[in-house]
Order: structure tokens, then C-alpha cells, then sequence
């Protein structure tokens, strides 16, 4: 089972990329079962589902490959990727951690979704890690994905998941 944020294949939202699009067409001439509403015979996913979902990593792949993102990776690798958005310098917390704060994600949301501030990639950093940037502060545009590590901006804490719900309500 895979546990994630999503903004959901059939909204037509100001959220909606390219790659969403591109995915739909790659993935519409596959065997799965992306962009139908047809449940998954394995993990009854839908398709039209948003927010923290759960599905079977094929519904979650969607025809496409699985990309490994590293945690608490060294500065001189850090800064050799030639691909951002591939690593963090911050450490992931224990399995057992992360794997709560997704459960607990779950079951009340992660709110709305938003490709600038509140994507995929920031439920799964934040799952991993449990950090949060701070959103009151003036955001960081224009930086590069160096400057903009989860692992090296001062503007990050560590937020317990139900200190996280209770201020999403």
C-alpha cells in the first residue's frame, strides 16, 4: 500500500500540470486502471480520488517509473546532483514515525492541495521528517533547489502530526 497526496486526475484546477496531462495520455493506453472510474480490483481505488489517499503501488505508479528521493544525504553530494528535487540533507525519522504521521494523515487530510505551497512532495517530505516550513514567513521565490532544502532553510521546525491537524481545522 502507498500513502499520498494527490490533487486528483480529473480536476481541472489551477493545481493541474503538464506532467498530470502527459501522465493521463501515457497512462491511458496502459493496462491500468488510471483515469477510469472504474475501482482497482486490488485496492478498490478511484481514479477521482484527491487529498491523502491510499492505494496499491500500481494504481499509484499509473504506468510510470518509481523515483527514489534520499534523505540526510552529505553536502558534497547534495550539491553534485545534477537533478534537483532527487534529495534532502534533512534525515528521515524511524519507519515507525513516518508511517504514523501518514495514517494519522489518512484519516484527517493534509488540506488543500496547492503545487507552490501544499503538493505531494511536501506530504512525503513532511511524512518522512516531520518538518514544516513555515508559511506566516514571506515565501522564498526565485532560490534555487539548493537554497531551498527542507534540510538547510532556517524557517522549518519539527511540528508533531497532531499539532499539524489540530491547526489545519
Amino acid at each position: 500500500m502507498v500513502i499520498y497526496f494527490t490533487s486528483g486526475t480529473d480536476q481541472e484546477t489551477e493545481t493541474t500540470t503538464i506532467l498530470d496531462h502527459l501522465r493521463e495520455r501515457l497512462s491511458s493506453s496502459s493496462a491500468s486502471f488510471h483515469a477510469t472510474e472504474i475501482p482497482c480490483p486490488t485496492c478498490n481505488h478511484q481514479t477521482t480520488s484527491d487529498g491523502v489517499i491510499a492505494s496499491c503501488l500500481s494504481c499509484f505508479l499509473s504506468g510510470c517509473q518509481l523515483c527514489r528521493f534520499e534523505y540526510g544525504v552529505s553536502i558534497p553530494y547534495f550539491l553534485a546532483k545534477v537533478r534537483g528535487g532527487t534529495c534532502t540533507r534533512a534525515s528521515s525519522d524511524s519507519a515507525a514515525d513516518v508511517l504514523h504521521r501518514a495514517y494519522i494523515l489518512l484519516e484527517n487530510g493534509f488540506g488543500r492541495y496547492d503545487i507552490v505551497n501544499n503538493n505531494c512532495e511536501d506530504f512525503a517530505i513532511y511524512c518522512k521528517t516531520g518538518l514544516q516550513v513555515d508559511l506566516s514567513r514571506q515565501p522564498r521565490k526565485g532560490l534555487s533547489g539548493q537554497a531551498m532544502d527542507i534540510g538547510a532553510r532556517s524557517d522549518v521546525s519539527k511540528v508533531p502530526v497532531e499539532k499539524l491537524i489540530a491547526e489545519m481545522k
